[in-house]
Order: structure tokens, then sequence, then C-alpha cells
């Protein structure tokens, strides 16, 4: 998120990115539970709906709390 305010994929894809031992389902559950603090801590939003091609994850941090 460093260097790309937005990333946008499926819960696999970024188990691949991170590079964890966990199960896709387990990572959006998590992620779901999590999401307020997410973006209290970090200021990055998340959002995960469903699609025709499966599930999606999408991140992209708040520039407005800089305004």
């Amino acid at each position: 998120m460093k260097d790309n305010p937005y990333w946008e994929g499926s819960p696999t894809a970024l188990v691949a990115l991170m590079n964890v031992d966990i199960q896709p389902h387990v990572i959006t559950r998590k992620l779901n539970v999590l999401a307020g603090r997410l973006y209290a801590e970090h200021g990055i939003l998340f959002r995960s709906e469903r699609v025709h091609e499966g599930r999606k994850l999408r991140f992209w941090k708040d520039n407005t709390q800089n305004a």
C-alpha cells in the first residue's frame, strides 16, 4: 500500500501475495470482522463483495483524513 493506495483481487491472490498459510475464506471472514480496526489504526478501507467470478476484496487508503 505504500506505492499504490489501492489493491483489488481475490482472497486467494491476497493469501499468495502475503505468503501466509491460511485458508482464503478465513482471511475474508477475519477482514470483515476487523475492517473497522483496520481503518482506525491504519486508515485503510476494506470492502468484500461477491461477483460472478467469485469473491473480490478491495483495499484503499483513505486520503481524506489528511485534508
